[in-house]
């Protein structure tokens, strides 16, 4: 994703700030292959999909919230999707020197198209392959808890890592394509790099 901050004011950041950043944003994502997982066949591919948006953060103290949100304009699941999280930020020092550590609780919000195509299964889609009809509406369909970790070794170079695990939820948990016997309600995300810094 890229994003372009459009406004940016505030105190500044830690305990006894607040800032707010809001902007435009893009997000990319690839789609999914039916060729993947024989649980599709009969799916056509969903294509890579752009959503144009934006985005907007906010923080007081040592809490943040920040939402990201765009509409699918290269008509791959042609879906609007909103990522709604609240987190916390530790400063290095308070557990482990030059360690910072970023936890946070995100909701997703989409809309029918984009809900209907990830996780429903229209009637054609159903007569050509082994699951059932599924129709789906708008909602929160998924639920996540994230961990950002950085450390700095040096000046320079710097530890991340990430954790997140996310859970769909409510009527799209139980849809044919995530109860099938290759299909997951559930799912874990994790990164470790190193990054280094260029310039002052």
């Amino acid at each position: 994703a890229l994003s372009y901050p459009l406004i940016d004011i505030g105190e500044g950041r830690g305990p006894d700030g607040w800032s707010l950043t809001a902007g435009a944003r893009a997000g990319f994502d690839f789609g999914r292959d039916s060729d993947d997982s024989s649980t599709l066949n009969g799916f056509d591919d969903i294509s890579a999909s752009l959503l144009a948006g934006g985005f907007l953060r906010a923080t007081s103290g040592v809490i943040g919230m920040n939402i990201e949100a765009g509409q699918d304009v290269l008509n791959g699941h042609n879906g609007f999707n909103a990522d709604i999280s609240i987190g916390t930020f530790i400063p290095p020092g308070v557990l482990v020197d030059n360690l910072t550590i970023r936890p946070a609780l995100t909701l997703s919000w989409a809309d029918k198209n984009y809900t209907q195509a990830i996780y429903g299964v229209t009637a054609q889609q159903a007569a050509a392959s082994a699951l059932p009809q599924y129709d789906l509406g708008e909602g929160f369909h998924r639920a996540s808890a994230s961990l950002i970790t950085g450390y700095q070794i040096d000046d320079l170079w710097a530890l991340n890592g990430i954790v997140s695990y996310r859970e769909y939820i409510g009527d799209y948990r139980d849809s044919p394509i995530l109860q099938a016997p290759d299909g997951a309600t559930s799912d874990v995300f994790m990164l470790l790099g190193i990054s280094r810094r260029f310039g002052r």
